[in-house]
């Protein structure tokens, strides 16, 4: 720990006089938690006895005794936090031996978001060293956390989210798969990409190792170290990926290198909606319009909430402007049956296409077996492990098997 010891005594001695107001207590108590589990890390002897008479010093004196509870909170989020730091330690050794090269992209990226999340000192109050729910930031600072303006948001929303969102893109290519054998190579477009959850769930999907060639647009930076995460397990692999990100706006005109035979809009609409822009998805429908190549096998998959509130009435208005394109489509609606006396039920959900399985819940996919459920081991919460969405299929040319 870079300090010194005399500052150390001069920074806390206004604390245990009394003479600092309530917010720089607080402060100052942080402080001595965290120097009291960083103790047993300090390599020398002397600066550790000098550190543990200095912790319990200050935590036994009248005026920390006034934070007792506060105290206590501190201290078990701390013990988490190392007791995770040490679990996630032990699984990264386990991955090399196991041979890295031979897991999924998403077997790499939960472990990276969780120590991320769990090394990261968030400075927001109500993200306190660990945030009870990400609802909670996202509702109190809407305005902030509106286009993930804060460094830990994104990681967070990659652990409670990834396996629901690429278990769902999954099942929708697997829907789409008589098209999908039609093509040699995936050309990938994703708009409003955020950490790239098509490419994760075409990695898991692309059994034959086919190339794929991957383009995903962004206007938020704050997805940069996922993306280059991503980058690192193509070249250690040495997969036949092309992935880039631009940075820009999809409803403006969209310029890529390939002609793109799939095209991902992932809970891109209720982004939309809840940004009351509601007017600007006719310009992204028509963007997709205009980069159709009508001479290729094409799919474009729309997967979203299934909420009246959140758009799903919407997502079909894209047929309209693909058929003043071609006539030669075909569409799917669907969604994943969720029961009523599930917890995560909303009742804004309305029946939405045909279910997958009908009357039965889906479950997800990555996940499977209870891996990396970082989200209950960090927040005491289940993780979502069956699939929500509403989704549109469209298929465009392609050979007719039949």
């Amino acid at each position: 720990m870079n300090f010194k010891i005399e500052k150390l005594e001069d920074y806390l001695d206004s604390f245990k006089e009394g003479h600092s107001n309530p917010h720089t207590e607080r402060k100052i108590i942080d402080d001595i938690i965290e120097i009291k589990f960083k103790i047993p890390y300090i390599e020398k002897e002397e600066t550790t006895k000098k550190l543990k008479k200095l912790v319990t010093s200050y935590l036994n004196c009248p005026q920390a005794k006034k934070y007792e509870q506060y105290i206590k909170e501190l201290e078990l989020k701390f013990e988490r936090q190392i007791k995770l730091q040490e679990e996630t330690k032990k699984q990264r050794e386990e991955s090399k031996n196991n041979n890295l090269k031979t897991k999924y992209l998403y077997d790499l990226l939960m472990p990276f978001c969780n120590d991320t999340v769990n090394n990261f000192h968030c400075s927001c109050e109500n993200f306190k060293f660990f945030p009870i729910d990400i609802y909670s930031c996202e509702q109190k600072y809407s305005k902030k956390c509106e286009k993930y303006d804060c460094y830990v948001l994104p990681f967070m929303y990659f652990l409670k989210r990834a396996d629901r969102h690429c278990s769902e893109l999954i099942y929708a290519f697997k829907s789409a798969e008589k098209i999908l054998k039609q093509m040699s190579q995936y050309n990938i477009l994703e708009l409003g990409c955020g950490p790239a959850m098509s490419l994760i769930a075409m990695n898991y999907y692309n059994k034959n190792n086919k190339r794929i060639n991957y383009e995903g647009i962004d206007n938020n930076p704050r997805w940069v170290p996922i993306h280059n995460k991503i980058k690192e397990y193509i070249n250690d692999n040495k997969l036949p990926y092309e992935f880039n990100i631009s940075e820009g706006d999809i409803t403006e005109k969209i310029n890529i290198s390939f002609k793109p035979n799939i095209i991902i809009l992932n809970y891109v609409i209720s982004w939309f909606y809840e940004g009351e822009k509601i007017k600007e998805i006719e310009k992204l429908y028509k963007n997709v319009a205009d980069i159709i190549d009508i001479n290729q096998p094409t799919i474009i998959i729309i997967n979203d909430v299934n909420e009246d509130k959140k758009g799903v009435g919407v997502i079909e208005d894209i047929i309209k402007v693909i058929s003043e394109k071609t006539k030669k489509y075909s569409s799917i609606k669907q969604s994943f049956y969720v029961s009523p006396n599930n917890p995560i039920k909303k009742t804004e959900y309305i029946v939405y296409g045909k279910d997958y399985e009908k009357g039965k819940e889906t479950n997800t996919i990555l996940r499977q077996g209870g891996r990396f459920d970082y989200w209950k081991k960090i927040f005491g919460q289940e993780h979502e492990n069956i699939c929500t969405s509403a989704q549109l299929i469209i298929t465009i040319g392609g050979k007719d098997d039949n």
